[in-house]
């Protein structure tokens, strides 16, 4: 079992991690928009919408919390509705959505490489 220090230290962690998340992205999607070359061409809109979508991610985490746990090829979400802002229900939903967020990053990334491999074997 997970002591006391161990969870704090954890909530902790999630909390400056989330914030440096939402400022560093949030400055990608500045630069990508004001900054990127014409040259890249659809790719930068990959890369705004990669980036938003990591934004929506860390808003999920950072108010829902769900506990993430694995081994081997077993994935568990759970959420601790005790010590939640939220109603049962709306936790519910949280704990929904950062699955569908988890799984759709990775198809997302598979994506993003498959663009990016198409773009330089041309």
């Amino acid at each position: 079992m997970f002591s006391v220090q161990w969870i704090h230290l954890l909530t902790i962690t999630e909390i400056v991690c989330g914030s440096i998340s939402a400022t560093l992205n949030s400055f990608l999607a500045y630069l990508i928009l004001t900054r990127s070359p014409k040259e890249m061409g659809p790719y930068k809109w990959l890369l705004l919408y990669t980036t938003i979508f990591e934004m929506l991610y860390t808003f999920v985490n950072f108010f829902g919390g769900p506990s993430v746990h694995t081994f081997g090829s077993a994935f568990i979400a759970f959420l601790d509705t005790n010590s939640s802002y939220f109603a049962r229900e709306v936790d519910e939903i949280f704990v929904y959505a950062y699955c569908f967020c988890f799984g759709f990053s990775m198809s997302m990334f598979s994506a993003h490489f498959i663009y990016r491999y198409g773009a330089v074997d041309e």
